[in-house]
């Protein structure tokens, strides 16, 4: 589960911008919404979270950081060695930074060659990251983590100048140590030299899905969707349970042989015939799309990172799909959403702090902020009707 992300110089992001989902100590949850996935009870995390705001306001810059920092971790040491980081810095301002900065904090196991006290029960990971944009250098990486709140180095990086911690297992004079370039995340670079650590974090990252990519959103094309359901018979099995519950007008999807290999056809109510998907509307098809990340991440644990999922969801459907994190019997794993959102019916169906906001100053910079963070703001508040009045911001100005 994501407790922190903060964020310098990337995209609409100047001035360092933190978005906390830690919930405090005080904060009453008589449904029991509110997860603890670490060893330390004081620490509580929303199992979804949704952020609002304006058209521009920087929502889906947001997403962007959490999909670069997981295409940097991942992939980096495939790109080219003279590869730019693939996304723009702030631009505003009399003199721009060069220095980019991500900071990222999550609670989460491994599994692997490990040693036993990273695949027992959650622990707190922290990673952080600074970037010369203009050079495509790194300049520091850190990953650090708190079995039992004490904290612990993996590793640290000052440019090419790495240093190792027991439980990491790179020896000093590992010649692979010479192969991860300045442009290249430490952990990419030995998980494809078989590092043992290394994979555990690489394997442990698929559990973050996402339909973001650094350049905007990912809609992931059905057929993709299509092998998933073909590998995984019980997904599509839940599928056709909530569409059915949905009343989409759909009584079933089944994957038949079409032209184009193996192809879902929908049986809709009253009609003799199969539909193919391209006939759908597009908010059925985008479901049919999305709904594998939702799956994987609600049966085995992992973060679900969505932009604009309400974008041609119906708004009965959504509190649903929320609904599903929410629930400790829907969600026994955990599993976290984070999605940016538009549709302001859904803060009926959220509590204050699963709510957060995004808004541009006058400078053309994003600021984050939660809900939780506003003064005077009672559980029992109408956050919707409060929201609408602009008692919050983060909405459009009209005039």
């Amino acid at each position: 589960m994501i407790r922190r992300l903060k964020i310098e110089n990337f995209f609409s992001f100047g001035e360092p911008q933190t978005l906390d989902l830690r919930i405090a100590a005080n904060a009453t949850d008589p449904d029991g919404r509110f997860a603890t996935p670490s060893a330390r009870p004081e620490v509580r995390l929303p199992r979804a979270a949704a952020i609002f705001g304006p058209n521009a306001s920087g929502k889906t810059n947001l997403l962007r950081a959490f999909s670069f920092l997981l295409t940097f971790v991942k992939d980096s040491a495939q790109w080219r060695p003279d590869a730019k980081f693939p996304y723009l810095q702030f631009y505003g301002g009399t003199s721009p930074s060069q220095i980019s900065r991500f900071s990222l904090e999550l609670d989460g196991t491994l599994r692997g060659e490990v040693p036993l006290s990273f695949t027992q029960h959650p622990i707190v990971f922290r990673y952080d990251l600074a970037l010369n944009w203009h050079d495509s250098e790194v300049l520091e990486e850190t990953l650090k983590c708190y079995p039992q709140g004490r904290p612990r180095t993996l590793f640290t990086r000052e440019r090419n100048v790495i240093h190792t911690g027991k439980d990491f297992r790179l020896p000093k004079g590992d010649p692979v140590r010479n192969k991860i370039r300045s442009n290249a995340s430490v952990i990419s670079t030995l998980a494809q030299f078989n590092h043992a650590f290394s994979l555990a974090i690489f394997s442990g990252l698929s559990a973050l899905q996402t339909n973001v990519t650094v350049l905007g959103r990912y809609e992931l094309p059905h057929t993709a969707a299509t092998q998933y359901y073909q590998g995984v018979p019980d997904a599509l099995d839940k599928l056709n349970g909530q569409i059915a519950r949905f009343d989409f007008g759909i009584e079933r999807i089944a994957l038949e042989k079409g032209q184009n290999g193996l192809e879902p056809w929908f049986y809709h109510r009253g009609l003799n015939i199969p539909i193919a998907i391209a006939f759908e509307s597009h908010g059925t098809q985008r479901f049919y799309a999305e709904f594998p990340k939702l799956y994987f991440v609600l049966n085995g644990g992992g973060v679900a990172i969505m932009d604009e999922l309400d974008n041609d969801i119906h708004s009965l459907i959504l509190p649903e799909i929320v609904r599903y994190f929410q629930d400790k019997r829907t969600n026994p794993y955990d599993a976290q959403l984070i999605m940016s959102c538009h549709n302001a019916t859904l803060l009926e169906h959220l509590a204050k702090e699963e709510v957060f906001f995004t808004e541009k100053d006058d400078a053309g910079q994003t600021k984050i902020y939660g809900l939780k963070d506003v003064q005077g703001v009672r559980r029992d508040a109408n956050i919707y009707a409060k929201y609408l009045s602009g008692a919050f911001g983060g909405v459009p100005i009209l005039g």
